[in-house]
């Protein structure tokens, strides 16, 4: 709130903020749209609603899939070569089992295209990391 106040306070015309698809709760419907009842169930999700509603207009922006734990386990141990092995426990409460961003409205206003698949930016992000190596 207080980066939305002192950019309000400068004159800044538009913020680029992050937020988060838990703040839709466990609401079934998928893909999620930007005008959807919001419901955080966390208290992670509380400040993210905030700022959505204090910013105005908002853009979910991905890539349009959504993916399982399991994969990003998988994609993990293929990057750094590693055979991590989840731990399967009881659902915390806040967590969100199914999420997916509808991106239409990005497309269609910003023009927005993701150009990185998921596992590409996986692989992206542990490349940039200087202390992760990674399997080749």
């Amino acid at each position: 709130m207080n980066i939305l106040k002192a950019s309000l306070d400068a004159g800044v015309k538009r913020v680029v903020a992050a937020s988060s698809s838990s703040i839709y709760g466990n609401s079934p419907t998928l893909p999620k749209v930007e005008d959807m009842v919001m419901n955080p169930l966390s208290p992670y999700a509380v400040p993210k609603m905030a700022a959505e509603n204090a910013a105005g207009e908002m853009f979910h922006i991905g890539y349009g899939e959504n993916h399982i734990l399991l994969s990003l386990v998988e994609n993990i141990n293929q990057f750094l070569g590693s055979s991590i092995e989840p731990i399967f426990g009881e659902t915390r409460q806040g967590d969100v089992k199914h999420s997916l961003a509808d991106i239409s409205k990005a497309r269609a206003i910003l023009g927005y295209k993701p150009s990185v698949s998921f596992a590409e930016g996986l692989k992206i992000y542990f490349e940039s990391e200087e202390n992760i190596p990674v399997a080749q």
